[in-house]
């Protein structure tokens, strides 16, 4: 079981947590004062003792609420409108119990409102102001109620009027950050979706989805590095024979198509963890994981068959193509670039011996 403070499989829920313990020291400075009020005799030790106690179990139980995940089945998560209700009923207690120092107890409803600003919308902020506006209302009434024949009425009116309106100017002012950090992260989110964009063009060839030259041999160089604590590596090297004619006879366009469907044909006899890549042109390059060279030839020859007995869409149905294949056993440790060299003189082999065939370099 996780006893630290925080869970540690869980940002997003730390971030919250985080929030409402900044919140829980904002509460104990406020007991902290509170208690410094009761020691100059301007605030009852009792207010003091019950505040405490209060702020003691509302920390604890928004705490387990966090720590034990109830907040996740709550449509709001992180528990903002709660936390706030509770800091305004906690300081509307002490205003009304708070003796002569109730007049400076008002500026709390501001900092209590100020932990919704950057969290909350314009309507649930102006929502906050008015029900805050009411706990200063209730709490003035209670406190100055017994004295209310003493008392001047009208002022007393006035002071929450005007916390009521400096509290709905937070909240258009609150409004206005709330929108803009909304906006700032549709931003943010829809740089992140450009930036997979370009990442994912970057190292993809664009015609065929297949990895970019680049791209591919920084993987078969990783894949490398595993060989060489044991791991078996074969590289492939593929050429579409007589490329040239197609593009002759039938067009680039018709050309593209025959590398799409050449590309997919060779990924179609791959396992997940094997690695396609265009080399260049029509030549692609397969780097079999955990493969010697006797598998490796086996998947090539697969391959080759799969190629050779295909129909292309954009071809004449009597028109095949078929592809010759050099294969080679990467030898630790050896550079992956002397590997796809010999796999590329086994191509060359291949392409001699009248193409339409698998060769495995020596």
């Amino acid at each position: 079981m996780d006893w630290s403070l925080l869970p540690k499989d869980n940002p997003v829920q730390s971030v919250r947590i985080r929030r409402m313990l900044m919140a829980s020291v904002a509460s104990a400075m406020v007991v902290a004062l509170t208690g410094v009020g009761a020691w100059l005799n301007f605030v009852p030790y009792s207010t003091f003792w019950r505040l405490a106690a209060i702020v003691s179990m509302l920390v604890a139980g928004f705490y387990a609420c966090f720590r034990s995940g109830l907040n996740l089945r709550l449509s709001d998560p992180s528990l903002t409108l709660p936390m706030m209700v509770a800091a305004g009923l906690t300081i509307s207690f002490v205003q009304a119990n708070a003796g002569e120092a109730r007049d400076d107890l008002m500026l709390l409803y501001p900092v209590a409102f100020m932990f919704g600003v950057f969290h909350l919308a314009r309507r649930a902020l102006v929502v906050m102001a008015l029900l805050f506006s009411a706990f200063y209302a209730v709490a003035m009434g209670a406190s100055v109620w017994p004295y209310r024949m003493a008392a001047d009425m009208r002022y007393e009116i006035f002071r929450v009027g005007f916390l009521a309106v400096v509290l709905v100017w937070f909240a258009y002012v609150g409004g206005n950050i709330s929108a803009l950090r909304q906006r700032l992260r549709r931003t943010n989110d829809e740089l992140k979706i450009a930036f997979d964009r370009v990442e994912v063009l970057a190292n993809h060839d664009g015609l065929t989805g297949a990895y970019g030259r680049r791209h591919l041999m920084a993987l078969l160089k990783r894949e490398g590095e595993r060989a060489e604590r044991g791991t078996a590596l074969s590289i492939c090297m593929m050429d579409i024979d007589h490329f040239k004619s197609i593009n002759d006879t039938y067009g680039h366009g018709a050309g593209d198509e025959v590398i799409k469907y050449f590309c997919a044909t060779i990924q179609s006899a791959l396992r997940a963890v094997d690695l396609l890549g265009r080399y260049g042109g029509e030549e692609f390059v397969v780097g079999l994981s955990q493969a010697p060279g006797a598998p490796a030839v086996l998947v090539a020859e697969r391959i080759r068959e799969r190629v050779a007995q295909s129909t292309i869409p954009c071809l004449p149905a009597e028109k095949r193509i078929t592809v010759s294949i050099g294969v080679a056993e990467h030898r630790a440790p050896d550079l992956i670039e002397h590997t796809i060299a010999r796999a590329d003189a086994a191509l060359y082999q291949a392409k001699v011996a009248g193409r339409n065939r698998v060769v495995l370099a020596d």
